[in-house]
């Protein structure tokens, strides 16, 4: 009876240490036009989308590209996101958010981006690249219509301590479980 409840109670333990240690993130996929591309044409960047396991409603991604050679011109949805929204941040730099009514799960194609090709001279060089985008919610006024609205503080980013505070948690559940087996154990005999 105690082998087994030992048995049970590590069992436990492996799976909910697991699943602490269960990535939930999103990776993106830049794919860029193939073969030879002539100035004046447009070229479509497709983004692909995998939700790692999870599941979303909507996501946002960064994409810089060089002006030097590409003039952004649209994007819109691939088969996961029903719509695609675009925001030019600054010369060179999109935001593109996407959002569904239903969670997406699985991978596919997020979005196909579309840019007219203007380098002067052939050769080869990066176009695009995506980077994270800083979020930040827009604040909502808290004071009467013509009162100067205050200033929202950002907050420096914390990381790991989720993570860390989790497998610490299942490190000492672990350690306290194996030692009521060992009392258990030796008080039996």
């Amino acid at each position: 009876m105690l082998k087994k409840l030992i048995t049970l109670s590590l069992l436990l333990l492996f799976n909910f240490y697991t699943y602490l240690n269960t990535a939930w993130a999103v990776t993106f996929d830049l794919i860029a036009p193939s073969g030879m591309l002539q100035r004046g044409q447009t070229v479509t960047f497709t983004i692909n989308i995998n939700p790692e396991g999870g599941s979303l409603t909507s996501t946002i991604i960064g994409l810089e590209y060089n002006t030097e050679y590409l003039e952004f011109e649209s994007a819109i949805p691939g088969d996961t996101f029903e719509s695609i929204s675009t925001e030019e941040i600054s010369f060179g730099r999109l935001l593109i958010s996407g959002s569904n009514s239903s969670p997406i799960t699985s991978s596919g194609v997020y979005a196909y981006v579309n840019f007219k090709l203007i380098a002067e001279n052939p050769g080869s060089t990066e176009l695009c690249a995506f980077f994270n985008p800083e979020v930040t919610p827009t604040p909502q006024p808290t004071t009467a219509p013509n009162q100067p609205q205050p200033t929202p503080t950002p907050k420096p980013p914390v990381s790991g301590t989720g993570d860390f505070t989790s497998a610490v948690t299942a490190t000492g559940a672990m350690i306290g479980l194996l030692s009521l087996a060992g009392y258990l154990l030796t008080r039996k005999k």
